[in-house]
């Protein structure tokens, strides 16, 4: 069995934010709160996050994203040499499956400022004793998201070497969280839809772009972030491919990018799609032996929650193509939206959902949990 943390309940991704941050915030940009409230007020919310998680079950528990923007900003907080607006048809389409504005270019030599996300782990260590995951976006998504070949060049000459410098940092980052005893790092990625899904390559050819290229590129990049890692046997990386349903992938996947994807990027836990719709499901049947797939089943953008009847039903599907011990049952991304985008679901909206994963789960895996 792959999966040696028996670990079947997942989420991938941001958790709402709750009233009393929001209006934190609120208040330190009029001026009527300073950064000391605005902490306390983070450090609240974690720990109610990791309070509701350990409720539900969930396999590790995440900070819900709290401290940051969105997934990307925890990089471009941490690390100089970002400005502007990376202005390509590239860049527009990854803030567009991501569902985020446009990221910032990298328009000088990256200088890490200090660690990315060592006060997050560090108070989510402190807030829980059970397994724990931290969220970092991709080496790849971030390269592919910020190189501007007008405003890149000077510091890098090709995305590749924008890569291989932020592949280095991820990886620095992701050897850190294990040090300070976190169990589990999710890559996000939600670009890969671009380079596996047919209506996605599509895309990329009318922007100019071959999506083998860019797979390739992007592949290179994520494996060079994970590379060697000297760590605990029971340490996990996994990458997340979720999108929260976004429209590119209902013309289905393309059967020798999601093939070539496998071989050449090996990471033993990924996070996947898999709604109601049958063309828009991730292709289990391409999946090598051994790999855990996290079958995103509930949407985080729906009108109204899944029934658990569809959701069993989904998992019989899926486990009549993998083994049942290889699959775990989330939502298909975050529910937090970028700032400033209006979100998803409300907070009840969100606890429902995320008790829907557990219900169903339970069905199957029983005492397992």
């Amino acid at each position: 069995m792959a999966d040696d943390f028996k670990y079947h309940i997942d989420h991938a991704g941001s958790l709402v934010r709750p009233p009393a941050l929001i209006e934190a915030r609120q208040a330190r940009a009029a001026g009527r709160a300073g950064d000391a409230e605005v902490r306390a007020a983070e450090d609240e919310a974690v720990a109610e996050a990791a309070r509701l998680q350990r409720r539900i079950g969930l396999s590790a528990i995440g900070d819900g994203e709290y401290r940051r923007d969105d997934t990307t900003s925890v990089v471009y907080d941490a690390v100089k040499g970002f400005g502007g607006t990376a202005a390509t048809p590239l860049a527009e389409l990854f803030a567009e499956i991501a569902s985020l504005p446009p990221g910032p270019a990298a328009v000088a030599k990256l200088e890490p400022a200090g660690r990315l996300a060592a006060h997050e782990a560090s108070f989510l260590r402190s807030a829980t004793r059970r397994s724990t995951v931290v969220t970092l976006p991709s080496a790849a998504f971030v390269t592919e998201r910020s190189f501007d070949a007008d405003r890149s060049s000077a510091a890098y000459a090709s995305p590749g070497l924008l890569g291989a410098e932020l592949a280095r940092v991820i990886r620095e980052e992701v050897q850190a969280l294990a040090g300070d005893g976190i169990d589990h790092v999710r890559l996000a990625n939600p670009a890969y839809a671009l380079v596996l899904a047919s209506a996605g390559r599509e895309r990329l050819r009318a922007a100019g772009a071959d999506p083998d290229e860019l797979l390739d590129r992007m592949t290179d990049t994520d494996a060079a972030s994970i590379v060697a890692l000297d760590v605990g046997e029971d340490f996990r990386v996994s990458l997340d491919l979720t999108t929260g349903g976004a429209p590119v992938l209902a013309d289905g996947y393309d059967a020798t990018a999601v093939t070539r994807f496998f071989e050449r990027l090996a990471v033993g836990r990924i996070h996947v799609e898999y709604p109601e719709a049958v063309n828009s499901r991730f292709p289990l049947e391409l999946v090598p032996a051994g790999r855990v797939i996290a079958l995103g089943v509930v949407d985080v953008g729906s009108a109204s929650p899944e029934s658990v009847e569809d959701l069993l039903d989904r998992i019989d599907t899926a486990s009549s193509v993998l083994d049942l011990e290889d699959i775990a049952i989330s939502t298909n991304g975050g529910f937090a939206p970028a700032a400033g985008a209006p979100g998803r679901v409300s907070w009840a909206g969100q606890h429902a959902r995320l008790e829907l994963v557990e219900t169903a789960a339970r069905y199957y895996w029983g005492n397992e949990l």
